[in-house]
């Protein structure tokens, strides 16, 4: 084995702290803001030890690096090394590859993943730095939040801030000032505690609060049953979603900044008190955990806002959106939310919310020269993450007024993309002009399709398709370009897709009634 042959020892998924360094495009190690420096000791003896067990013996320890501080890889880094790595002789540890993007390998490296037994043997002294090291990158994304947060020049987000967030926004950088004392003298001493502790019942309560507020939100969103719905809430509500979000993670961040300083100081008062260890494993786990479900349900809004408001900008790039009690340009709207995106990302790169690919439908019947591109630049905004577009196509409701189980949707002409989940419908007009959809139909709900296909010269006649569903009916028709040529053979195979998902569960299928049965 090489001198200093880096090791990486995985602290939580995807998360490794690193011993002697790492070389890889793209990848920063950063440094652990409030690590004790008895604890990072704990921790480089006993990985020392468990790499020098075994066959691999005294001359692997010796050249263990240093820890040099933690890093996020990506999955497909960490598949990379797993897929072809070669367990070491003490059984312990495993020997990878790290490689480029050209698939060269440019470093080899020890490593163990999380949860493994490799450490087992020192669990008790090492389940504390663990649990600290745990948290470390969380706060250096915390950090860089609040000094990107310094930068930010946004006018909406700055116009909604309120006076809450204010507030915590000045508490959390008297306690970040704590940090970098923490940092400075190696421990979060008793004096360093005492100056965050009176902070705890203002941080939780403006916590909690904002927190309400977002699940209220999400409770809205989430009982309106319809594309139609959301967009009303959206569109209501949608200050009010910037101001919260905005205010929660603040908040959270500086409510985990307090948990970070009061585990280091639990740490530093563990030789005087027995139970601090578990104590502070209980207090990291909690901490991660609130601030995963918050930062979750977080993107989970703002995500819904940037849709709709992309969307429009997508139909019209000068579009106007409703915002609460007043109108804002869309694109003002979409440049505000990705701006809170781009925070969260910050805060937790797999929740970094990014612009939906152009898709790519198998199927596109429509009339040659239309702009099929518009419709995708639109249509990917209502699309959910893992949803994949098979087709889209343009036809004219037919649908009677007099007809009970009719979508009424008065003759309009509409847009219909059917996707891997559902039958995604748009009224034409709306859809170039405002970016909106109607309504959706889950594959599941279709009962019945009947495709009458059209004809060209000498006999015309129009390609008509009825869509039978659990809650109403479609009954369409499509225009001239549907009767002959590329077009009518994509509205053909667009018909049967559709076929091909009919059911007809049976639990709708009633048995026989009584009146039959008696008679027998």
């Amino acid at each position: 084995m090489s001198e200093k042959q880096p090791l990486l020892v995985e602290v939580n998924a995807g998360e490794f702290a690193v011993f002697g360094g790492i070389d890889l495009d793209g990848v920063t190690i950063e440094r652990a803001p409030l690590l004790p420096r008895d604890t990072r000791k704990s921790f480089e003896d006993t990985v020392s030890a468990a790499l020098a067990a075994g066959n691999v013996g005294a001359r692997a320890a010796a050249a263990l690096g240093s820890f040099e501080g933690l890093v996020r890889l990506s999955p497909a880094t960490v598949e990379a090394i797993s897929a072809g790595a070669t367990p070491m002789s003490n059984g312990m540890f495993n020997l990878g590859s790290l490689t480029n993007g050209n698939g060269q390998i440019v470093q080899t490296i020890q490593w163990t993943p999380a949860g493994a037994t490799t450490l087992s043997a020192a669990a008790a002294t090492i389940a504390p730095a663990l649990a600290l090291l745990g948290i470390q990158l969380q706060l250096v994304n915390i950090i860089r939040l609040v000094e990107e947060g310094k930068r930010l020049t946004d006018a909406l987000l700055v116009e909604l801030r309120s006076d809450s967030w204010a507030t915590v926004r000045a508490q959390h950088e008297g306690m970040l000032a704590m940090v970098a004392e923490a940092q400075a003298i190696g421990a979060v001493n008793d004096n360093i505690w005492q100056n965050v502790q009176g902070n705890e019942f203002v941080l939780r309560d403006a916590r909690e609060g904002f927190r309400r507020k977002v699940d209220e939100h999400l409770l809205k969103l989430d009982r309106a049953s319809t594309p139609t719905e959301r967009r009303e809430v959206l569109d209501h509500h949608g200050d009010a979603i910037v101001a919260d979000v905005q205010g929660l993670l603040q908040a959270q961040a500086a409510w985990f900044t307090y948990q970070a300083i009061r585990a280091g100081n639990i740490r530093f008062n563990s030789d005087r008190d027995s139970t601090a260890q578990e104590h502070l494993i209980t207090v990291v786990a909690n901490a991660r955990l609130q601030h995963a479900q918050d930062l979750r349900d977080a993107t989970g809004l703002i995500d819904a806002l940037v849709r709709r408001s992309s969307a429009m900008v997508e139909a019209e790039d000068s579009a106007s959106i409703p915002f609460g009690r007043k109108r804002r340009a869309a694109k003002q709207v979409a440049y505000a939310g990705k701006a809170l995106a781009q925070q969260l990302a910050t805060l937790h790169d797999a929740w970094g919310l990014i612009d939906p690919p152009l898709p790519s439908p198998k199927i596109t019947a429509r009339q040659d020269g239309d702009d099929v591109e518009r419709s995708l630049r639109i249509i990917r905004w209502h699309l959910h993450p893992a949803e994949q577009l098979l087709a889209i196509t343009v036809a004219q409701d037919q649908s009677s007024s007099r007809d009970a189980w009719a979508w009424k949707l008065q003759n309009d002409w509409l847009v219909l993309a059917v996707t891997n989940e559902r039958v995604v419908v748009a009224k034409q007009k709306m859809f170039y002009a405002r970016g909106e959809i109607v309504d959706d139909i889950p594959l599941s709900d279709l009962r019945y399709v009947r495709y009458e296909p059209g004809s060209g010269k000498p006999n015309r006649s129009e390609a008509r398709m009825d869509i039978t569903t659990a809650k109403g009916d479609l009954k369409l028709k499509f225009a001239d370009w549907a009767a002959e040529g590329r077009s009518r053979k994509e509205l053909d195979s667009l018909a049967l897709l559709l076929q091909s998902q009919m059911t007809l569960p049976a639990t709708e299928v009633p048995g026989i009634p009584d009146a039959i049965t008696a008679s027998e």
